[in-house]
């Protein structure tokens, strides 16, 4: 057949008909996709690169801080070691402060027992010292009173006693003590007054009588008031006999003893009814 009734038999052709044939599609297809697949292939690589460094970034991190961490780890230990030794140093010297206490508080105990101990030996030696002074002042008060003089009245007697006539009376002092009475100083006293009265003291002007030696005795004649000096009358007389009218004889001597200390003694005698002895009052005769 010929060629242009051929043709004018098929249809015309149409955009369809114009498409490029399969076999010439695929492989531009296939340089597509396979395009695509290296670029995301080359993406999934750089992002296993990029995760791969971020790994491996995170492995020298966790290195570091595992280094980091046994640096830690390691001063933690030679602090924990540190703190043990400075616990056992602390207990050694807790037990040395206690062992310390211990020692001071015996020390204290027996320097209390040593205080007590020298306290009672101080107050056994103020004592035994105190009895020594109390002892020396004994001797030496005994030592005074054993050699100081002593004069008392040994003697006392009626010099004359008759009716018209003075009444005086004699008294004799005598130093009993080993050494002298000096500056001897003697005030004395007659009184007659009823029986039942008693005397108040009215002494005369004292007369200086010197020095008495040891065993030595002073006589001393005393007389009658100047208001009795005319003497005694004879009714005076019998009342003395009878006990109605009594004569008093008192005074005081006066005298230092070689210590320069001043000495008294006080006498008081009463005239008997025999009108020769006398008897010592009740009252004022002492010494010192």
């Amino acid at each position: 057949m010929p060629p242009e009734h051929g043709n004018a038999l098929q249809p015309p052709a149409t955009a369809e008909d114009k498409t490029t044939p399969a076999t010439e599609v695929t492989p531009h297809l296939l340089d597509r996709w396979f395009q695509a697949y290296v670029i995301i292939t080359g993406l999934l690589v750089l992002i296993g690169l990029s995760g791969l460094g971020v790994v491996r970034r995170q492995l020298r991190e966790m290195k570091e801080a595992r280094k980091q961490t046994d640096s830690l780890l390691k001063r933690a230990i030679e602090q924990s070691s540190a703190l043990s030794d400075a616990a056992e140093q602390t207990d050694r010297l807790i037990e040395q402060a206690i062992h310390q206490a211990n020692t001071a508080a015996e020390q204290a105990k027996a320097a209390n027992m040593a205080a007590c101990a020298a306290k009672t030996s101080s107050e056994n030696f103020a004592q035994i010292a105190g009895t020594s002074v109390q002892n020396i002042h004994l001797a030496q008060e005994a030592m005074r009173l054993e050699q100081r003089a002593w004069v008392f009245v040994t003697e006392t007697r009626v010099g004359e006693l008759q009716a018209g006539k003075p009444l005086s009376i004699i008294i004799g002092f005598k130093n009993t003590g080993r050494t002298p009475a000096r500056n001897v100083q003697i005030a004395t006293c007659i009184d007659a007054l009823p029986k039942g009265q008693v005397p108040e003291p009215n002494l005369e002007k004292t007369q200086s009588r010197g020095i008495i030696p040891p065993n030595g005795t002073l006589f001393v004649t005393i007389g009658a008031s100047r208001k009795n000096a005319e003497g005694v009358t004879e009714k005076g007389l019998q009342s003395i006999m009878a006990g109605e009218l009594m004569v008093w004889a008192y005074g005081t001597a006066t005298y230092e003893d070689i210590f320069e200390t001043r000495q008294a003694t006080m006498f008081c005698y009463m005239l008997q009814p025999d009108g020769k002895t006398f008897g010592a009052a009740d009252m004022y005769n002492d010494a010192t």
